[in-house]
Formats: C-alpha cells, structure tokens, sequence
C-alpha cells in the first residue's frame, strides 16, 4: 500500500491509483507521511519505510531558501531508508542560469547541480520527471523495486551469447576470461 499526503491531489493521485489498479497496489491518503518529510511513503519487504518527495521544480528553488528543505531532509533521513526527491518541470539555462516556467532564478546551473551532488550527500537521491503522470510513473516504479529483495543491475554480467543462438565453447572460454582481472 502507497500512502500519499492529504494534500496530494491531482494528476499524480489519478495516474498513481491507474497504476495501482494495473499492478494491485492500493493507494490511500495518511496524515503518517508528512512527518516522514515525504509526500508518499509505503513499507517494503522488510517493513522499512521508503518515501518520496515531489518537488515542482519553481518550489524546489524557493524550498531552498524558505528552510522546507532542509527540515524535509532531516526527516527523510531520520525515518525513510531510501529518500527520493522527484523534481517535476523542465528545467533550462539562459545565460547560465536556471530558467523553470519562465521564472529566472539567480542560481547557475552548476551551484544548482551541487546542490544536488549536495542532497546525493546525504543519502537524498534526486530524478526528473517531466509531467505529474510521470511523477506517479516514477513513484510507482519505486515501490515495485521497493519489494524486492534481488537487484542486481550492474551487479553481475550476462551469459555469453553468440548471433547464433547458443554460446560455443569459445564464447563460455571468452566469458571466463574477462571475469579475471587483468
């Protein structure tokens, strides 16, 4: 079950419940997430909290400044073992700095990307999505890698494979040998 803030309404709910009707998810409204810092929060396999942030990119600028984010930040890490910001926009750079909805911020683009290395710090992970719908994608995405307990992309190699269909003796030779270092 994905809990989202009482204050989330919108696109995203709509897309988020499509997507938990298709993957037999329930999706219900909880005052327990906003003081995990988080505007959607779920309990995986383990029952650790996992949560999301949806920042819209203008109030992520302004969010910096006002002290949210920092209060935010405090508590995804005390309570959310993966914290994820999803900033929703387009961001641009004109003359070197951060353009969102036709709103100029005083900020190049690289203070904005350490900034983000920043939260990356802290254990914050940070994704774009364009669109409420793809916010809800992204959540959604999330919580099914959420409850698994086997990632392993990047982790272990494919099996050899040939362009003929099963791998030779060579190809499994080949495979042995680029396992070894050096």
């Amino acid at each position: 079950m994905i809990l989202h803030s009482p204050t989330e309404r919108g696109t995203v709910i709509r897309r988020l419940k499509e997507l938990g009707e298709e993957h037999g998810v329930s999706i219900a409204s909880s005052g327990l997430v906003e003081p995990k810092g988080v505007d959607f929060a779920w309990l995986d396999h383990e029952d650790e909290w996992h949560g999301v942030q949806r920042k819209e990119l203008k109030d992520f600028l302004a969010s910096l400044d006002d002290g949210r984010l920092t209060k935010e930040v405090h508590q995804m890490n005390a309570h959310i073992r993966m914290p994820l910001i999803v900033l929703e926009g387009r961001i641009q750079v004109r003359d070197g700095k951060v353009m969102v909805a036709r709103y100029t911020r005083d900020m190049t683009f690289s203070a904005f990307q350490r900034r983000l290395l920043t939260l990356a710090g802290r254990g914050i992970l940070t994704l774009f999505a364009s669109e409420a719908a793809l916010t809800a994608e992204t959540i959604m995405a999330y919580y099914l890698w959420s409850q698994s307990d086997k990632h392993t992309t990047a982790i272990t190699r494919p099996k050899p494979q040939n362009d003929w269909g099963k791998p030779t003796n060579r190809d499994w030779q080949v495979y042995l040998l680029q396992g070894i270092d050096g």
